[in-house]
């Protein structure tokens, strides 16, 4: 006799849009920023919506935001909790970087590094975006290409007006070194002709970044470019 109540909570508590994954929030303005400290966030699951950190910081952008900016052990908490009470994931993009250097470290925001959780990582060669790991409650170097959700940040009060979006830094026209080759702007190699020069994942995105200049893996976004066959990427 009891269960039609049941049901009916169930279904009132699912389409509650105030609530998220496991926990309900206090939210900004009745939409699905989650409130804090005078600052609205913006959570994309890690399990899906993941883009690269040019394409995180975009998305921030087109929604009057930028890719979270961390000022304090007590906002680094409140991400991490956040994170995991609402189910979100545990690894997300965030505004950290080293574009203009390494070692140099700038939140996309233009706000000041006053706080900083990094976390070691035994291989680190041309890494220069962040992400927040919520395994090791700090923020690890990543490549900016790989694929992660963003976190987005802006003010309580700011009206939500798109910002420009980011320029990454342009293909290298040209020059290729000796036995690469040259198409779409880019330099092309490939490796593995011999039994020796064939690696797992892992290894051959080491052996990649080991040649700096921003080498990587190919990435492939067009038949004609999959026509070319070659691996991996020099910019």
């Amino acid at each position: 006799m009891n269960f039609p109540a049941l049901l009916v909570f169930a279904v009132s508590l699912f389409l509650s849009p105030l609530s998220h994954g496991y926990k309900t929030f206090e939210y900004c303005n009745g939409t699905s920023w989650i409130k804090f400290q005078g600052h609205c966030y913006l959570f994309q699951a890690s399990y899906r919506n993941r883009v690269s950190f040019y394409d995180a910081e975009d998305f921030c952008r087109s929604q009057g935001a930028y890719l979270v900016s961390i000022h304090s052990e007590a906002e680094n908490d409140f991400l991490l909790t956040t994170s995991e009470e609402g189910g979100f994931g545990g690894r997300f993009w965030i505004g950290l970087n080293e574009l203009v250097g390494k070692s140099t470290e700038q939140w996309s925001d233009g706000s000041n590094v006053d706080f900083l959780k990094k976390v070691p990582k035994e291989f680190y060669v041309n890494e220069k975006c962040f992400i927040l790991m919520r395994s090791q409650k700090g923020w690890r170097p990543e490549h900016c290409a790989l694929h992660y959700a963003p976190i987005c940040k802006r003010r309580e009060n700011a009206v939500p007006t798109p910002i420009p979006p980011i320029t990454p830094p342009p293909p290298r026209k040209g020059n290729c070194p000796k036995d690469w080759i040259q198409f779409g702007g880019k330099c092309y190699k490939y490796f593995g002709g011999n039994a020796t020069e064939r690696l797992l994942y892992k290894q051959a995105r080491n052996a990649c970044w080991a040649l700096g200049n921003n080498t990587d893996l190919v990435s492939i976004h067009n038949m004609e470019e999959q026509g070319k066959k070659c691996l991996p990427t020099r910019r």
